[in-house]
């Protein structure tokens, strides 16, 4: 069995993936963890959703935009205090931002 927890597998999977319904998401959980039942991929989701870094699209849906965003700040952050500020950087931050208004708020 895997060492990776399954919040950390389901955010690797959502953002490789991109919105995904539970459903998949429990299936690809149970490939690398066999037996995880669904009630606990909907508890990490319930979590991550409440830490910021998915968005609940409804009926069984999430996306990963607002943890792309978070990365992104992250990364402009670090670079900004290495003294290293790329425009690239500036414009990746941009485009998430631009993403997630689009989207509108966490439902």
């Amino acid at each position: 069995m895997s060492d990776i927890s399954i919040r950390t597998l389901i955010l690797q999977f959502v953002d490789t993936n991109g919105a995904n319904h539970i459903r998949e998401m429990h299936i690809e959980i149970l490939r690398q963890k066999p037996g995880t039942p669904e009630h606990t991929i909907r508890a990490r989701l319930s979590e991550a959703v409440t830490d910021g870094f998915l968005n609940r699209l409804g009926e069984g849906f999430y996306d990963v935009y607002a943890w792309m965003l978070l990365r992104c700040r992250t990364a402009l952050l670090r670079s900004q205090a290495e003294g290293t500020p790329s425009a690239a950087m500036r414009d990746q931050v941009n485009r998430a931002r631009a993403v997630q208004v689009a989207r509108g708020p966490v439902m």
